[in-house]
């Protein structure tokens, strides 16, 4: 592949450790008849450890140099499609089947696409991701961490997030500037109908650090006092409790007493 320059627009840090790319395709239990999405394929390297494994890869890469490349890298083969588009635009209704996602994706759009694959996670039967340890600290933090908070309890209502391995900051080029980790996002039905009501009410939860879950109800659904008291007591928790302390169980029971009182 000739030389191709990282644009910073994009965030690209290209994977170049080939033991590595072996190890993450591994990860996502790569059968013939299995359809991935692979996001952010870069230069290649995941795509080569996997091409061989899966029946089908739909590579979604934002970089039309990239994906020219790619395209003509891959002619011969029947069995992947090279998309150019920003998969935040992807419409996961155009899905036939299941998918297993994968992807070392980019760390400044990483927040979307995974509030992204929460709301279709009944399309997914797995995803291997490679994202910030920060990031993965968040997905695996349990109440009362620092790290715990929206992302948290949105990706727990339609995943169980494993950290798997550390990625070092050499196995990329360039280098970026935070630690990586290759997380597995296994989907659950924690029988949230509503997906898109759940994402805002987490978002109105958490809607003002290091206060009162009373005071950031009332800041993001514009609830008087007594009405998010009222919800509570209901729920049986602290007045005085904050968002990261709730537990994500709490939240779920919280969220439909929150419908029924709508």
């Amino acid at each position: 592949m000739r030389p191709i320059r990282p644009k910073r627009e994009y965030g690209q840090h290209f994977l170049t450790n080939r033991a590595l790319a072996e190890k993450i395709a591994a990860a996502s239990e790569p059968k013939p008849t299995d359809n991935f999405i692979e996001i952010g394929p870069g230069k290649g390297i995941l795509t080569e450890a996997l091409i061989g494994k899966a029946g089908f890869i739909l590579a979604c890469e934002l970089d039309r140099r990239l994906g020219e490349i790619l395209r003509e890298h891959y002619r011969d083969y029947d069995n992947i499609s090279i998309m150019t588009a920003d998969f935040l635009d992807f419409n996961p209704d155009t899905l036939s089947s299941n998918v297993k996602i994968i992807g070392n994706i980019p760390y400044n759009i990483t927040t979307s696409i995974l509030e992204k694959l929460a709301g279709f996670s009944a399309k997914i039967d797995l995803a291997i991701l490679t994202v910030q340890k920060e990031v993965a600290d968040k997905l695996t933090a349990v109440p009362g961490e620092s790290d715990y908070g929206k992302l948290t309890v949105l990706i727990w209502s339609a995943f169980e997030t494993t950290q798997l391995f550390s990625v070092p900051r050499r196995a990329f080029s360039p280098p970026p500037n935070v630690f990586s980790k290759v997380v597995r996002l296994k989907p659950v039905d924690r029988g949230i109908v509503d997906k898109a009501g759940f994402a805002d009410f987490i978002s109105g939860c958490f809607s003002r650090k290091n206060r009162s879950l009373i005071n950031c109800m009332r800041c993001g659904f514009g609830w008087s006092k007594e009405k998010c008291e009222n919800l509570l007591n209901k729920a049986g928790l602290n007045l005085k409790i904050r968002p990261r302390e709730i537990t994500t169980n709490q939240y779920l029971e919280l969220f439909r007493l929150w419908q029924a009182s709508r």
